[in-house]
């Protein structure tokens, strides 16, 4: 594999909008939801809960889990996601969790704003939440600083 292969950025030859990331291909989000491997990765980790939501319980409504959602705790892994990467949730549940992200927006906000800036719009996926997160972290202490 070339050096240019592991650079960040770096658009995997086909056109579909995945990336090379630290020398592993991290897949485009929206073709990846799209994928027959996501829709067999989705099916299993519905089945590994018995098609309940993690949360509150209540059964899927309906044939192939339509009434779950799988919610993604963090982008690191997309496309080869763990059941400790995800949970299953009711639409209720996911709504519900989304809303109390919700109180984290401006910090949300301004770490998107890090993340494009510093890496670009798919940061996120390019590089990873968890790592863009820490460093604005350390960015807000450091300007608490000045």
């Amino acid at each position: 594999m070339n050096e240019a292969h592991r650079k960040p950025g770096y658009r995997v030859p086909g056109g579909s909008g995945s990336r090379v990331v630290d020398g592993h291909i991290v897949p485009d989000y929206d073709d990846y939801m799209k994928s027959p491997l996501w829709k067999l990765r989705r099916t299993r980790f519905i089945d590994s809960v018995d098609h309940r939501c993690e949360s509150c319980g209540r059964p899927e409504e309906g044939p192939g889990g339509m009434g779950l959602d799988v919610h993604h705790e963090h982008y690191d892994t997309l496309g080869d996601e763990s059941q400790d990467d995800v949970t299953i949730l009711c639409r209720e549940c996911h709504v519900d969790i989304h809303e109390e992200i919700g109180a984290d927006r401006i910090f949300e906000a301004g770490l998107d704003t890090f993340g494009r800036k510093k890496y670009g719009n798919r940061w996120a996926y390019q590089v990873g939440y968890r790592r863009v997160s820490d460093e604005f972290n350390e960015w807000l202490d450091w300007k608490a600083d000045q």
